[in-house]
Formats: C-alpha cells, structure tokens, sequence
C-alpha cells in the first residue's frame, strides 16, 4: 500500500474528509450518513476540522474540505484502486440502524444493572463486559438477518 497516508486517515475526522471529497457528502445529513458517527461525535469531530482548517462551508452551505486534503485523500484513494483494483466501500449506517444499536445497548446495560451513560454517545468496558455485550450484539444480529 502506499506509504503516503492522507492526515487524519483511518480516524473519525478522516471518515469526514473521505465522505466529502470522495464520496461528495456536502450537507450534515449525507456526512452522517456515511459516516456512521452520532450527531455528538460528528459535530465534534467538524468543529475539530473548522479549527485545524481543514473544513469550510462554501457560499451555499455545503461541506468542502481544504483543497491540500482533497487533493491528498483523492491521489491516495486513485492509489488504493490501482494498488488493489478496487477501494473498500465505507460500512454505511442509517439513522434507524444508530437508534437501534443505541437501543440495544441502552437494553443490555440496563439487564446488567450498570452505571454507565450512553450521554457522550460511546461508553468504555473490558473484561467479561466486553465478551458479554460482543455476545450480546452478534446474537441480536443475527436475529435481526433471519
């Protein structure tokens, strides 16, 4: 693979960048939406890119990324594609899918009698909690494809 890796690849700022120079995401909404991120660690994550400059709105509201970034993240994608033929399309999520996951951890840390908040939009656990909740989310998929 190439060495010249785009900043902020392979980080939440980096699914931003990606959905709007190469998958032309330009309104909050369709940046969402290929992202996958909460609407709390996107606006986050955008606020970030505004300070760095690496961000902007252009005339008509809609998203563009700095014009070094996009030239970086579109000469690294046309690399991968020559390099592996193709580009690996980004795990998309929608909005109910989001509701559905949150709704689903909600359910398991509540059957738990944990004390943990979902407020941030992500949670920490490890041990048998993360074997249990990994268990946990593989099964109700599973059922959620039968």
């Amino acid at each position: 693979m190439s060495d010249d890796v785009p900043l902020y690849w392979g980080t939440w700022k980096g699914r931003i960048i990606r959905a709007i120079s190469i998958d032309r995401a330009y309104s909050w909404e369709a940046v969402r939406d290929i992202t996958g991120l909460s609407p709390q660690s996107l606006n986050e994550a955008l606020s970030e890119l505004y300070t760095a400059k690496a961000l902007f709105k252009n005339e008509e509201g809609e998203y563009r990324v700095s014009r070094s970034l996009y030239d970086e993240y579109r000469a690294y994608i046309s690399n991968l594609e020559k390099e592996k033929g193709k580009v690996d399309e980004p795990t998309r999520i929608s909005k109910d899918q989001q509701s559905n996951l949150i709704s689903r951890i909600d359910a398991w840390i509540e059957f738990r009698g944990l004390e943990i908040s979902l407020s941030p939009g992500h949670f920490f656990v490890e041990g048998d909690m993360l074997d249990d909740i990994t268990k946990d989310m593989i099964t109700q998929s599973a059922r959620a494809h039968l």
